[in-house]
């Protein structure tokens, strides 16, 4: 299953890190940015945070995947974009501790759960599309944080929340 989620990849070129990769303390430099005040951008990430570069100018990120959730928090923080994280407790613990921006929510699922409601939240909510716009509006994170509720509801999964 984790081969999977690899993709398609060069065996000849491939590079491969195993460990804790930062050991280090840091306190990362927040860049504030111009929000647009008429359109709420979400953006989805499901087991890639090699491809959290793409979302810099996203108002809030639904990342899945534990070591995903954790590495795109991380380097969201210093855009001060929120993520609602989907996770399960398989942590592979690739950094130490990462930093979260306000308003950042974890549902941490059942082991080996997260997949399946990911693969629910980006059928259901994002429409099978990376990005999702709506209008902005000060509910917009508690109304996203809603609508994965009622998903878990439904696929009966057991969770716990933690909210930043």
């Amino acid at each position: 299953h984790g081969v999977e989620k690899l993709g398609k990849v060069d065996l000849e070129n491939a590079i491969v890190k195993t460990g804790l990769l930062r050991k280090s303390k840091v306190k990362p430099r927040v860049v504030e940015k111009n929000k647009s005040a008429d359109i709420f951008k979400i953006a989805f990430l499901d087991h890639a945070g090699e491809d959290v570069y793409q979302f810099k100018d996203a108002d809030l990120v639904v990342t899945v995947g534990d070591d995903t959730t954790l590495i795109a928090s991380d380097i969201l923080y210093r855009f001060n974009i929120p993520i609602i994280g989907i996770t399960d407790g398989d942590l592979d613990k690739v950094v130490e501790d990462g930093f979260k921006a306000k308003n950042s929510i974890i549902f941490e699922f059942e082991s080996g759960t997260d997949d399946v409601v990911g693969k629910k939240i980006h059928e259901l909510i994002f429409k099978n599309e990376k990005i999702l716009i709506r209008p902005r509006n000060s509910k917009n994170i508690d109304e996203i944080h809603g609508e994965i509720i009622k998903i878990t509801n439904l696929l009966n999964c057991k969770y716990n929340i933690i909210t930043i």
